[in-house]
């Protein structure tokens, strides 16, 4: 049980999303993306702090990203049905302030990043010829969240009239739940796939400090009528911790809890 679940979760990104070093800020998206240049706030602490420079007065600044996000998971048999993920839009806040303290500007984010998918599962006194022909999915997984809170300090100064240099470290708590079927019988003595031998798996875990840093420059020529920026951000991966909760999926006979599971490198590092 604990190496049938421990496999679970080291492949359960397999329905979460990707995790970006550096998430879109309210502004950018408002801008069609083309924050990099034109976020000196907020947004600026999060994917190139250079850009800070600009003024060096104390803001405070609050936003919201609304995301909805659907997909479909295409049927893996002729006659089976696609798998539809539909859930409610997911909210993600960011606070952030900056201000002048010498020659520097001093900038402090705060995000909070959620996503996952929800597909339709089988029910536990369903014919075992709908489940396997409505259901081919539940092996890849069922439903599987992400969250990820992330706090960042940043710091920019000018160097010269025309040039901008700032960096940011980040630290993130990432949080990944999941459910999905395994497969528990015996190859060559039962079909492959059978869903009296599914076993129900719900697994969550957390790593707690995920380090991160971004590095930024701005240039605004003083000659030309256009302004640059330049950042490469980066986040480590994460290595989750925690438990999975193992029970057949036809009847409630058996319930196991295996705790202390690792899986490393979970949520793949990241550079943007």
């Amino acid at each position: 049980m604990r190496t049938v679940a421990l496999v679970a979760l080291l492949v359960s990104v397999a329905v979460a999303p990707a995790a970006a070093a550096a998430p879109p800020a309210a502004r950018s998206v408002g801008r069609a993306g083309a924050g990099l240049v034109s976020d000196d706030g907020l947004g600026a602490v999060l994917t190139n702090p250079a850009a800070m420079a600009r003024r060096d007065g104390w803001r405070a600044q609050a936003g919201v990203l609304v995301v909805d996000d659907d997909a479909t998971i295409a049927a893996d048999r002729a006659d089976g049905a696609d798998g539809v993920a539909r859930g409610a839009p997911t909210l993600a806040p960011m606070l952030g302030a900056q201000f002048g303290l010498g020659p520097l500007v001093l900038g402090l984010a705060w995000h909070t990043e959620r996503g996952g998918r929800t597909l339709p599962a089988p029910q536990a006194d369903q014919p075992e010829d709908d489940v396997a022909r409505l259901f081919g999915y539940r092996y890849g997984g069922i439903s599987a969240g992400l969250r990820r809170d992330t706090l960042a300090v940043a710091a920019a100064a000018r160097v010269g009239d025309w040039l901008a240099l700032g960096v940011s470290a980040t630290a993130a708590r990432v949080e990944l739940t999941e459910r999905r079927r395994l497969w528990a019988g015996f190859a060559g003595r039962e079909p492959v796939g059978a869903p009296a031998r599914d076993v129900a798996a719900a697994l969550a875990g957390t790593d707690t400090l995920v380090p991160g840093a971004t590095f930024g420059a701005f240039i605004a020529p003083a000659t030309l009528p256009v302004e640059l920026a330049a950042a490469v951000g980066w986040a480590n991966a994460a290595t989750v911790r925690g438990t999975a909760q193992l029970a057949p999926a036809r009847t409630d006979e058996l319930t196991v809890e295996v705790t202390d599971i690792t899986a490393d490198r979970i949520v793949p590092s990241a550079t943007t």
